[in-house]
């Protein structure tokens, strides 16, 4: 459990750091969720950067997308897609 914990507050650390350099971030749950997506957004994002970011199971995924939306601005949850 601190293991998952570390992981969420990691990848929340590299959200922050990274919001204002990137346009789009991407949460996933595993690393073969990307491959599968990607084909279905690549046209709704089209020659924007992007961050990916793995999150290693759903609850995961859950606990990054309340973290950026009790802990940043509004703004910065339109540039999240939680798949």
């Amino acid at each position: 459990m601190e293991n998952e914990s570390d992981c969420i507050e990691s990848i929340f650390q590299s959200y922050i750091t990274s919001k204002s350099k990137k346009d789009i971030f991407l949460f996933f749950e595993g690393k073969d969720d990307f491959k599968y997506y990607i084909s279905r957004i690549s046209s709704y994002i089209l020659d924007k950067e992007y961050s990916v970011f793995h999150c290693n199971c759903k609850n995961n995924v859950i606990a990054v997308h309340n973290m950026i939306s009790n802990q940043t601005a509004i703004g910065d949850l339109k540039k999240t897609c939680i798949l």
